[in-house]
């Protein structure tokens, strides 16, 4: 099999001209017919996963087939309607990366929901079905030399997020507000609860590695705010519920590749934290039964500010 796209804008011809040829030529189809790709193509793309699923660059786009081109949609996420002119696949992560004409590169990551769907489009239908999780690495961030404040002068592209991102869809006729989805460790215990949208459709949500913020009441949300326990390495469960129904999955937590930690130092620094936040936590809750007290006294000052007699003075004096 074999794929074949034809240019013709060049002459005032806008219209779209993309076949599939098998059997070394002899036979030959048009995938285009429907009038549902808007615009001329550039190149298109199959992926080396699931040969159902391709992908055409246009002159306005992305477009997506999950059936070898019977049918076509255009990606409106995350993807301008810019000329796209080349498409690679990246095989080990299952990335694809979208190359435009003036407007930047874009990587959409992990298609594997993409493949998945293009083998068996009845997933969708299900009231709730979660994808494979890809692997997910514990990031070490340092310091580095180089700019640090470069304001506006240097430019960077977006980062990959740090965590990992658990694709699920929504079946129709979700009557549920929002999605839970629980982290649990190997002894099933639930050790970090994240909350995704409800509605029809496929939803992506990241999880950054972390379990459960013991701190989530505390004011701000800058440097220096307390965050949940960085997880070890090893495999977690995770489970989804909306409405009435459930699916699981599990997804492998690796250490950072770039650097060597032993587990035992992991360990170690893990029961660090653990006391640290064992004293923060007492400090947390010795600063709310002082806030509460103050505002009692204050609250108290303010019914005996009107009063003159000496027993309201001596009161007056001891709330100061």
């Amino acid at each position: 099999v074999a794929y074949v796209v034809f240019d013709d804008h060049r002459r005032g011809n806008w219209e779209p001209y993309l076949f599939r040829v098998e059997e070394y030529g002899r036979r030959w189809r048009r995938l285009d017919e429907d009038e549902q790709i808007w615009g001329f193509v550039h190149t298109l793309e199959e992926d080396p996963v699931n040969p159902n699923l391709l992908f055409a660059g246009t002159e306005f786009g992305l477009y997506v087939s999950l059936n070898r081109g019977e049918n076509w949609f255009l990606w409106r996420h995350g993807v301008p309607p810019a000329p796209v002119r080349s498409i690679v696949t990246h095989e080990r992560d299952h990335d694809l990366v979208i190359g435009t004409h003036g407007r930047a590169i874009y990587v959409l990551d992990d298609i594997r929901p993409l493949q998945a769907m293009a083998g068996d489009p009845t997933v969708l239908d299900q009231p709730i079905h979660l994808f494979d999780p890809p692997p997910a690495y514990l990031r070490s961030v340092a310091a580095v030399e180089g700019y640090h404040f470069a304001a506006d002068a240097m430019f960077q592209g977006e980062s990959k997020p740090v965590g990992t991102t658990f694709t699920y869809s929504v079946g129709p006729g979700s009557p549920a507000a929002s999605t839970a989805i629980e982290i649990l460790d190997a002894s099933g215990s639930v050790i970090r609860s994240i909350e995704g949208p409800a509605e029809p459709g496929l939803h992506r949500v990241i999880w950054d590695l972390r379990e459960n913020n013991p701190f989530l009441d505390l004011s701000g949300d800058g440097r220096g705010r307390p965050e949940g326990l960085e997880v070890l390495p090893g495999v977690y469960g995770v489970r989804i519920r909306v409405g009435g129904s459930e699916a699981t999955g599990s997804v492998e937590v690796l250490p950072d590749p770039r650097v060597e930690i032993t587990l035992q130092t992991r360990l170690e620094r893990r029961q660090a934290v653990q006391e640290g936040t064992g004293i923060m936590a007492t400090m947390v809750e010795l600063q709310t039964r002082l806030d509460e007290a103050t505002t009692g006294i204050d609250a108290q000052k303010a019914r005996l500010e009107d009063r003159r007699d000496a027993q309201a003075r001596a009161l007056m004096a001891l709330a100061d």
